[in-house]
């Protein structure tokens, strides 16, 4: 049998393949991208990470022609410092405000706070998932209780990028009622 091919176009077999570090890599890849294009081949490595440093190239052939090329990926491993600003956080129980902060500092790149989570740790010491992204508050990063139950007393820890602070604990104290006598009155009329 013989194929037909549309007019006017050349047909040919053209094949993309990237490897890094002597290590092939596929499409199917979590986070590889191999594109066979008409004017151009792609190898995409996204996110890079440091796993990938090292020399990683590009080969691309057809029906006689191939060519490569190389680039090499460097990085340094990033340094991150959790800290909470203020430990043990005691707050009024029932009684606004009442929040957690902390300070969160990076040696490389941007610190984006939608990946951080300030959580609650249970009694075996596991994370749990009662876990908040926390709110900017300046510099830092804050978990807000609103009026405090008894239920949120304990340790907290906030968790970025592999890395947990130390816990930091939320100690809940009972208000303290006055009484108002007709002294205390009187003196606070004047």
């Amino acid at each position: 049998s013989s194929r037909k091919y549309p007019a006017g176009k050349q047909w040919y077999q053209r094949r993309v393949r990237g490897e890094c570090n002597g290590v092939r890599l596929h499409a199917k890849d979590k986070g590889i991208k191999i594109q066979n294009g008409g004017a151009f081949n792609r190898l995409t490595i996204s996110p890079a990470d440091l796993d990938d440093i090292g020399t990683c190239t590009c080969f691309a052939n057809g029906i006689g022609t191939y060519d490569t090329a190389e680039i090499e990926i460097s990085g340094e491993e990033n340094e991150i410092t959790i800290t909470p600003i203020k430990n043990p956080v005691t707050c009024t129980l029932k009684k606004k405000p009442c929040f957690m902060e902390f300070s969160v500092t990076s040696l490389t790149g941007k610190i984006v706070r939608n990946d951080m989570r300030i959580c609650k740790v249970n009694d075996d010491g596991s994370v749990s998932d009662d876990c908040v992204i926390p709110k900017q508050s300046g510099a830092n990063v804050k978990r807000g209780f609103g009026a405090a139950k008894a239920d949120k007393a304990g340790d907290y820890v906030l968790t970025y990028m592999g890395q947990q602070s130390e816990p930091c604990t939320l100690e809940l104290v009972a208000k303290v009622k006055t009484k108002k006598t007709k002294k205390n009155k009187k003196q606070q009329m004047q």
